[in-house]
This record gives C-alpha cells, structure tokens and sequence, in this order.
C-alpha cells in the first residue's frame, strides 16, 4: 500500500524521487492529515488560500506546501516561507517545522 502511495504522490510531482523519506513525511504530515490528498492538491490552491486569508492556520501551510513543491501553483520558495511564517505565527506547529525546515537548507530566505 505504501509502495502504491508513493507511485501516485511521484507521479502528481510532489516528490522528486520515489523512495525520498523526508519528501514522504511532508506529504504525509502536510497533505493527508489536513484532507488535501495528492489527487486533489493541485486543485486546490484557491480554496486554501480563501482559508488562509480568513485565519485558518493550517491552510496556510498547506498552501506553502503547494508553492514549495510546485504543485497546481507557480514554485517560489519566498511565497512558501512567507506561508509557513504566517501559519506558524498563528500557532500551527507543522508551519514552524516547516519554517525551520526552509531556513536550514536556505530556501526563500535571506542568508545572513
């Protein structure tokens, strides 16, 4: 099941190789849990961002997670950051993780 799993989230473009660990966690922890599927991800960046406007935190991310990867959105680094910034600053922790996570491999971010 989770070999199939990863064929289709491969296959949708979320992940550039089909055995990445890390990549399988984002989707996982990022898409599943918050409903979004990879069937359905690159459909629904209005909506997520409709949510996002109005304070949904975890939106917020999920629509980062979009533009970080590229998926049914323009790939920019900067947008994801600024994303995951404000859904982390409103309490959702898979934001701050997520922040984190860009600010160590310097993407989108300003290096000082």
């Amino acid at each position: 099941m989770m070999r199939a799993f990863m064929q289709t989230v491969y296959e949708k473009g979320f992940c550039s190789t089909q055995l990445s660990l890390f990549c399988a966690l984002l989707v996982v922890g990022g898409l599943l849990i918050t409903g979004v599927t990879p069937s359905d991800a690159a459909e629904s960046p209005e909506q997520l961002k409709a949510a996002c406007e109005k304070g949904k935190a975890d939106a917020c991310d999920d629509l980062g997670f979009l533009y970080l990867k590229g998926a049914g959105v323009k790939q920019d680094d900067s947008h994801a950051v600024a994303l995951f910034r404000r859904a982390c600053d409103t309490g959702a922790l898979r934001g701050c993780d997520y922040l984190g996570w860009m600010y160590q491999e310097e993407r989108g971010v300003n290096q000082d």
